[in-house]
């Protein structure tokens, strides 16, 4: 049950940052996106980056449309 709990951690950290990011300038977006692959990586592996990115980028856009 706590690898779940550290997923979830993972998630939310991702989608909170992803939430962030219209309000942040060049640079801490290049920062953001490098520490998002790090997260990806810690959740899944390797192989499966970029469909986890993609997953927190829908998730995000949802609570961000829910918000409109």
């Amino acid at each position: 049950m706590k690898t779940n709990n550290k997923i979830v951690n993972i998630d939310q950290k991702a989608v909170n940052l992803l939430l962030k990011a219209p309000l942040m300038s060049r640079d801490e977006l290049t920062d953001t996106i490098y520490e998002l692959r790090k997260l990806a990586y810690k959740r899944s592996g390797k192989r499966n980056v970029k469909s986890v990115m993609d997953y927190w980028a829908s998730t995000a856009y949802f609570i961000s449309m829910k918000s409109i």
